[in-house]
């Protein structure tokens, strides 16, 4: 059984999660906190294996609570909330900063049918992947929540031996010169400069994402186009957020967008995104792989646009989205980095796509920064 500790400062919603987690047959509510005072407490005393976490609640809140529990306790956190408004999305994006693993919309007794059902099993299937996650200690983190008025996803995909026996061995890291020496040699041989950056990246994404842009200065050349698996209804309030930390223009993608330098793409909810002729195209194409958006159609549409003067990373994420099409993004000529594991939340995603074989460079988040400022001088 997996053991839940639910902080949530409503009576009725802690009571439907209760009624959701046990009823799915693999889940123990071990405690209920009012409040993130509460939860801190409970989850020193109780050591659950995953905690449900609300943004808002008196005395402390979900984002406070958060920082402590993992300064102190390191626990898979999932956040959770009934509502996407940007305020509120933007603070749990500060959660996932501070350690939380991941955000999931709250089930709702107001949706019927297979809306309801779709909501709780991406509920329950989020609790119980994150439960497994080994999390690391945090610093506490001095974070302000911006002022209101300031303007999950499916992932569950069996590995195959080969990746778990990839897995169990760290990912080694190669030497500056050497990095600079590949990306030098790639770009020579294929007499191309970069133009475009693809990102994939899933559970731990949005502060590799942030880590990377808050490096960057603002007259960057190249346009960045991301597909970020999250919770419906949590990418405006990812961006808006990355906008505070970054000096680049971050936007969620819209149909016949122009791709421009230092300006960042993030793929909208329930729409593939990819690029052709240097514009923005979105699709209501079926799910790949369970994924809309899926990073396959972006690097598809990267690699047929862009070939040689791509680049695409993988970075921290849970399963193989992105993965088919790195081997058609290699034949192009792109040059592929995946994260390493040491610096991964979750290896799943960089695993798989350096287990196709399509992978030049494995790269720690630190690494990564440095490549996206070597890249734009080859």
């Amino acid at each position: 059984m997996i053991r839940v500790l639910l902080a949530d400062d409503s009576p009725t919603a802690r009571e439907l999660l209760k009624h959701v987690l046990e009823d799915e047959g693999t889940f123990e509510v071990v405690a209920e906190a009012g409040n993130g005072k509460q939860a801190i407490e409970l989850t020193a005393r109780l050591r659950p294996d995953v905690i449900v976490m609300d943004l808002v609640m008196p005395i402390i809140d979900g984002m406070e609570a958060t920082s402590t529990i993992m300064a102190e306790t390191p626990t898979p956190i999932v956040i959770t909330t009934a509502t996407q408004s940007l305020h509120e999305a933007s603070t749990a994006m500060m959660a996932l900063e501070a350690g939380a693993l991941s955000l999931i919309e709250k089930p709702n007794l107001t949706k019927n049918g297979q809306a309801l059902i779709n909501i709780i099993q991406a509920f329950t299937r989020t609790i119980r992947l994150m439960s497994a996650v080994k999390v690391v200690r945090h610093a506490r983190k001095a974070v302000t929540v911006p002022k209101a008025d300031f303007q999950p996803h499916t992932m569950s995909i069996t590995a195959s031996r080969k990746i778990q026996d990839l897995q169990a061995k760290p990912a080694t890291c190669i030497t500056d010169e050497k990095r600079r020496s590949i990306m030098a040699a790639h770009y020579r041989r294929n007499r191309q400069k970069p133009a475009v950056i693809a990102i994939a990246t899933s559970t731990g994404g949005p502060p590799a994402v942030a880590q990377i842009l808050q490096n960057l200065d603002a007259d960057y050349p190249l346009p960045i186009c991301i597909v970020q698996h999250i919770g419906s209804g949590f990418i405006h309030g990812m961006a808006n957020w990355l906008n505070r930390s970054t000096p680049l223009q971050v936007l969620v993608a819209q149909h016949g967008d122009k791709l421009l330098p230092g300006h960042v793409y993030l793929a909208p909810d329930d729409s593939h995104f990819g690029v052709t002729n240097g514009q923005v195209i979105l699709s209501q194409t079926p799910a790949i792989g369970g994924f809309r958006p899926s990073a396959n159609f972006l690097f598809d549409s990267i690699a047929s646009s862009y070939g040689p003067s791509a680049a695409a990373l993988v970075l921290t994420g849970m399963g193989e989205d992105g993965v088919k099409a790195l081997t058609v993004l290699n034949q192009s000529g792109a040059l592929v980095v995946a994260q390493d594991e040491a610096s991964s939340t979750i290896f799943g995603m960089p695993c798989a796509a350096i287990a196709s074989g399509n992978v030049d460079l494995i790269l720690s988040i630190n690494e990564i920064v440095t490549f996206m400022q070597e890249i734009i001088a080859l």
